[in-house]
């Protein structure tokens, strides 16, 4: 009877033992094909290739009286200076000739956040480099629709001075 028990414990390890090693086999051979799929996706996407090079337009610093909600009920300045990209040099040649409505639209916006601009904040910053954007995409494109409606792909803060 010891013999019998000794016998089927025996047979039952060793069947752990291999469905042990089958599921480390199992697993190592997933994760292996997991690592290998993404250099494969790699090799087969080629590598994106730029328009071509990019083009910049400036706005010129310009100040902006910020009216905010302070206790001294003074005002505070702001002086900006922004930058445009765009892969598309007709793009800056008709935001030369639309300027001065660009200049405009980004005073007004300044101007309507002023609470949030006086604070110096990432966010303000990030909100005025996305309303100038938007707006030099929008004016441009409906000065000229053929430019699309993005002419421009990246607007900078290149100076933000508060006062």
């Amino acid at each position: 009877m010891m013999k019998i028990v000794l016998i089927a414990v025996g047979v039952l390890l060793g069947i752990v033992m291999l469905a042990g090693d089958g599921l480390a086999a199992w697993l190592f051979l997933t994760r292996q094909g997991d690592a290998q799929q993404p250099a494969v996706a790699k090799a087969v996407t080629p590598a994106a290739k730029p328009p071509g090079p990019l083009h910049f337009a400036e706005l010129e610093k310009f100040v902006v009286s910020l009216a905010t909600a302070s206790e001294s009920g003074g005002h505070s300045y702001a002086q900006v200076n922004l930058s445009f990209s765009s892969y598309n040099e007709d793009a800056v040649k008709a935001f030369d000739d639309v300027r001065p409505m660009i200049k405009a639209a980004v005073v007004s916006s300044i101007m309507a956040h002023a609470d949030k601009v006086a604070t110096g904040s990432t966010e303000a910053r990030e909100m005025i480099i996305a309303e100038a954007l938007a707006a030099a995409n929008s004016i441009v494109a409906q000065q000229d629709p053929k430019m699309g409606q993005r002419p421009f792909a990246g607007a900078f803060l290149t100076d933000f001075v508060l006062q």
